[in-house]
């Protein structure tokens, strides 16, 4: 690996940890393909490993900032005027999506979302399965689709 190439590879991990890049987006930042990025991750399991704790640093920001935005709030100035006066606003705006999707995350046996499906046969009784019936739909759909692959190259 060349000076030049060593260099490109820590500016894309820096850029990736840091401003929370995508790995193409630091790429192109530091005058390197993709291709390249990728082609260093297959042959060098060092570096591999470097990108992928520069993501997960990455995805940690992501958390801290959605927590920021959650629970803490964002804080927005407005401009308000009543006649001649004029004066700022600063309002505090929270995100109650980021904080159930947090409390989900954090907590997924007390918050997260649950779903259940029951299949049942006849009349809400037990499901019986015919494993000689299905067998012979099965055979009989693939001996369809044989006689429409013959149909084609014919046609």
């Amino acid at each position: 690996m060349t000076p030049e190439t060593e260099i490109k590879l820590m500016l894309v991990l820096d850029d990736i940890r840091y401003n929370g890049s995508s790995r193409t987006a630091a790429c192109r930042k530091a005058g390197m393909s993709p291709a390249t990025l990728y082609n260093y991750m297959k042959s060098d399991p060092e570096f591999a490993t470097q990108l992928d704790e520069a993501e997960e640093e990455r995805a940690d920001g992501l958390e801290d900032a959605a927590y920021e935005r959650a629970v803490k709030g964002v804080v927005t100035k407005r401009s308000k005027s009543q006649g001649d006066r004029e004066w700022e606003v600063e309002e505090v705006k929270y995100s109650d999506p980021l904080l159930i999707r947090l409390l989900e995350a954090a907590r997924p046996d007390k918050y997260a979302r649950r779903s259940k499906s029951e299949l049942t046969g006849a009349e809400g009784g037990p499901l019986e399965l015919d494993e000689t019936a299905t067998v012979s739909r099965l055979a009989s759909l693939f001996e369809a689709a044989k006689a429409r692959k013959a149909e084609d190259k014919d046609g």
